[in-house]
């Protein structure tokens, strides 16, 4: 299942000094499902303050976010491909092309960072 986090930009937050009123999103909540929809759904069968604060749901708006099972899965897969992947990048002289698939395990090692 996915993961996604929900947010709105209605309503309004205080700073912590009470001077001013920010104007950003609230987080409503995070939910899992099969995709968004099914998320979505999750959240206001699991969350029914959502509708009774007033909330509208068409401006609940939501981004997909990674489980610690899909981060190890992804780790899994940047372990078992590097060694091979960065002797044929080696072996094939392509060390100076963006596209070649170890530049993209590169990217990905660095964006799971101690994860791995």
């Amino acid at each position: 299942m996915n993961e996604y986090l929900f947010y709105t930009p209605e309503g309004a937050t205080e700073a912590p000094y009470h001077v001013v009123e920010v104007d950003n999103c609230q987080i409503l909540g995070r939910a899992q499902g099969y995709g968004m929809k099914d998320a979505r759904k999750n959240l206001l069968k699991h969350n029914p303050w959502i509708a009774d604060a007033g909330f509208d749901e068409e401006k609940i708006f939501s981004e997909q976010i990674l489980t610690k099972s899909q981060w190890a899965d992804i780790a899994a897969i940047v372990k078992y491909l590097w060694h091979d992947e960065e002797k044929h990048y080696e072996e094939s002289g392509a060390a100076g092309r963006k596209t070649h698939i170890f530049n993209v395990l590169i990217r990905v090692k660095e964006m799971c960072g101690t994860r791995l």
